[in-house]
């Protein structure tokens, strides 16, 4: 709808335009027998594999709406590999987060 896309990916838009190393990259289609999740995973190995400076990719949902437009991904990278550090952990290759939006 018209307001998914105003207020979901235009609060993405507005806040990779305010972070100088945050590129947004909407994907709107897979194949027609793939899950739609399947062209997530092939762009991202493709962006990871042609982009040396890539080091982390961050995954979100298209209503997802970014209230906080100072607060960097690599903060929450940060807290992370913190978090690992203090229980002796190796460093994360997967963050996840709650999604609160729901029950």
């Amino acid at each position: 709808s018209h307001l998914y896309m105003q207020h979901g990916f235009g609060s993405l838009s507005r806040y990779a335009a305010g972070h100088s190393d945050v590129f947004f990259h909407p994907i709107f289609h897979s194949q027609p027998s793939e899950h739609c999740n399947v062209e997530r995973v092939r762009m991202t190995l493709k962006l990871l594999r042609t982009d040396s400076s890539c080091k982390w990719v961050v995954w979100v949902e298209g209503d997802t709406i970014i209230t906080n437009f100072t607060m960097h991904p690599r903060e929450f990278v940060q807290a992370a590999l913190a978090q690992q550090r203090t229980t002796g952990q190796p460093p994360p290759e997967l963050i996840f987060s709650l999604d609160y939006g729901w029950p």
